[in-house]
């Protein structure tokens, strides 16, 4: 079964894969809006996707002796993917909690340079894709990290309050990347 990538426009419609690259010509930065678990919200920089996966159960495979957070690895255009329960690494309740009545896990490639070893790329399994925006990064604030435990902290590069008043944490990919128990195991 093949995982067909599923980028979105503000609209949730499909977007052409060559419009990802727009971010570096605009002058105010895009993010990606996501829901962790129902009814939390997060944002990270659009910059840091390779693409969105729809990925059917049973295709991430478990790996023993792994943190509770790490569901397994996925065959990725023929590499191997690590995927991780975005929401249970940030301290909420595991992904399978919240997965009722659903058919494929929604999954974030993200990716970094390394030096040392090239492109690695990692896959957080979270509730669903809401849609792109922009917004000046003078208005990030790290005021209301106070009240948020540790565990989220830790992973953040601070909040963002929308029109609606809603506090939308912007999370920080070289802080998820950092923290995975082994460099090497999901490297390209």
């Amino acid at each position: 079964m093949t995982t067909e990538p599923v980028p979105v426009d503000r609209q949730n419609k499909p977007l052409d894969s060559s419009l990802l690259d727009v971010q570096e010509q605009s002058f105010l930065p895009q993010m990606l809006r996501f829901q962790i678990i129902p009814s939390t919200y997060s944002l990270l920089p659009l910059k840091q996707f390779a693409e969105v996966l729809k990925i059917p159960l049973g295709q991430i495979v478990p790996i023993p002796h792994m943190p509770p957070y790490v569901m397994g690895v996925y065959n990725w255009r023929g590499a191997v993917l690590w995927t991780i329960d975005l929401g249970h690494l940030l301290g909420m309740a595991p992904y399978r909690q919240y997965q009722q009545a659903r058919s494929v896990h929604t999954t974030l490639v993200i990716e970094q340079q390394n030096e040392a070893s090239g492109v690695q790329q990692l896959g957080l399994v979270i509730h669903d894709v809401v849609d792109t925006l922009e917004f000046d990064s003078s208005v990030i604030t790290s005021t209301d990290l106070t009240d948020l435990p540790e565990t989220l902290t830790q992973f953040l590069l601070g909040c963002w309050v929308d029109k609606q008043g809603a506090i939308l944490t912007i999370l920080d990919d070289q802080s998820i990347f950092e923290y995975m128990p082994n460099e090497q195991t999901y490297e390209v």
